[in-house]
């Protein structure tokens, strides 16, 4: 009944919201052209990008946008892996509410019904749409589609490989050069959008690229051998049979020859610097349109990929810095009162991404959203926003905290992914189910960003970010099943805990408000 009712309500608001908006944003238009837009890079890791402290010329360009712009040294993603960390994004809000409650026997769903963004959740493409902005999504990943829910708030949406192949430049006979992915498919969809929109339309426009995730797929003869490998890092690792695997190269990954680690370091290198021209062209062309000045440019990574720091190897999915410390590099448009060229130390989590540029568009962030907006710090008016950024959903189980200093995990090897994964941690059959292991890390005197390495000797820090990971974890999984429509794990609800929740601004308040914003779009 509970299930129905919301379905009944969202669907009255529908109908009303998408005749209000339609009325609403024509008014709007005309206030100067401004542009968001967020690029989001999977299986970025922020120690490989330049403003960072990394040595090779990697990233050229983007470390000119930050000249005009800013950049945070301590950003963190919400999930390891492309789904949740997407939804986090999005949505401003701990991805965990976009997993569906388990089956009465507590096993999970599949893949396919596991996951889904409900209306409930806030929506950073909904709070522009409701504003006059045009939205637009192009995605670069086959799970970033309507099925997990990442449709809402977005007037046009691009699946991956939707829409056909794009041209994005000419061969050296004139021909032109044919693409439907990749960041130079999803940018020359992009810029077709906007050469139709009107010059004085507000828009807001969100990227993928999986150009990295990729890169050992599609071998690039010029940027694979770029860069000379490090000679220290000659050790060869054995390629694993299985898809997914601890200590191997995934046999889904591995590129058809025995390479050393430093020559999986150095093609990753030349993949990101690839990346990068291909962002130049697309600042290029915004620039040839126009639209440079007023628009806001940020680019972060989704996740980042292990390098055998944590076990995995050209693959993603733990829970250290090396899979979760990515970087967040934000570019306000010109008209910006704001200090630039700065390194920002404050902690952030990926879900503050959201009502940062909300407010940076003077957009009030809408209740249930759990980001907190970087403006302050930002504006110089706050050293720090946030004391604890929260990170789940690996390939082990359990969670992770960071802090402005320390990194925390606590973690089961063999609580998640496929059994053949799960022995290959342990290097035996029958690995115990129950197994904990907890690990924590100085990032300010411990380079390693793995965790492999011993933890750190302090249990007064290692308690304080173990409490409150557990009590966040504690009131979100409260929180997913009140935005969960799930039938099956129906459960009583008590007035208490929904004021409580609330009250934390872990869900917006049930109103007639919050139906109309989540059902009009």
């Amino acid at each position: 009944m509970r299930g129905q009712a919301i379905l009944l309500k969202l669907s009255l608001c529908l109908t009303l919201g998408l005749m209000l908006a339609a009325c609403a944003r024509e008014p709007d238009r005309g206030r100067g052209g401004r542009g968001v837009l967020l690029i989001v890079v999977d299986e970025l890791r922020a120690d490989h990008v330049g403003v960072y402290g990394y040595p090779r010329a990697t990233t050229p360009y983007l470390d000119g946008l930050v000249s005009e712009g800013l950049w945070f040294k301590n950003a963190f993603s919400a999930a390891p892996d492309t789904i949740p960390s997407h939804a986090g994004i999005l949505t401003g809000s701990d991805p965990s509410l976009a997993r569906r409650p388990p089956l009465p026997s507590g096993e999970p769903l599949s893949l396919m019904t596991d996951w889904f963004i409900p209306e409930a959740v806030p929506r950073l493409a909904r709070e522009f749409l409701a504003e006059g902005y045009r939205t637009a999504a192009f995605m670069d990943h086959a799970w970033l589609s309507p099925v997990y829910g990442f449709r809402s708030g977005f007037e046009l949406f691009r699946g991956f490989r939707e829409g056909g192949a794009v041209s994005v430049g000419l061969n050296s006979d004139g021909s032109p050069v044919l693409r439907d992915f990749g960041m130079a498919a999803v940018r020359a969809r992009l810029e077709g959008w906007l050469e139709q929109l009107p010059q004085d339309q507000d828009w807001f426009a969100y990227l993928t690229a999986g150009d990295l995730e990729r890169t050992w797929s599609f071998p690039d003869t010029e940027y694979d051998n770029f860069f000379r490998p490090d000679p220290q890092k000659g050790e060869v690792p054995a390629p694993s049979s299985s898809d997914r695997a601890f200590f191997a190269v995934p046999r889904s990954r591995w590129p058809g020859a025995l390479l050393s680690y430093g020559e999986y370091e150095a093609r990753y290198d030349g993949a990101l610097l690839k990346l990068d021209t291909e962002l130049h062209k697309l600042f290029a062309r915004l620039e040839a349109m126009g639209r440079w000045e007023e628009t806001t440019v940020c680019v972060v990574g989704s996740y980042g990929l292990g390098l055998g720091e944590a076990g995995l190897i050209i693959d993603h999915g733990s829970l250290a810095d090396v899979d979760l410390h990515v970087p967040v590099l934000l570019r306000p448009a010109t008209s910006a009162e704001l200090v630039r060229g700065r390194e920002i130390d404050g902690l952030m989590s990926l879900i503050d991404v959201a009502p940062t540029l909300l407010e940076l568009s003077e957009v009030q962030p809408p209740a249930g959203m759990h980001g907190v907006s970087m403006l302050p710090v930002i504006k110089g008016e706050s050293e720090s926003a946030r004391e604890y950024a929260y990170s789940r959903f690996g390939v082990h189980g359990g969670f992770g905290v960071r802090d402005e200093r320390y990194s925390y995990q606590l973690f089961e090897p063999a609580g998640r992914g496929p059994a053949s994964m799960v022995r290959s941690w342990f290097g035996q059959q029958n690995p115990s189910r129950d197994a904990r292991a907890r690990h924590l890390r100085d990032r300010e005197a411990q380079p390693d960003p793995g965790n492999l390495t011993r933890s750190l000797a302090e249990p007064a820090i290692e308690a304080r970010l173990r409490a409150s990971g557990e009590e966040w974890f504690e009131w979100i999984e409260r929180a997913r099943y009140h935005v969960q429509d799930a039938p099956w794990a129906e459960r009583s609800v008590a007035e208490e805990e929904r004021a409580e929740l609330e009250r934390r601004g872990l869900i917006a308040p049930l109103d007639g408000e919050s139906f109309e914003r989540a059902g009009a779009f």
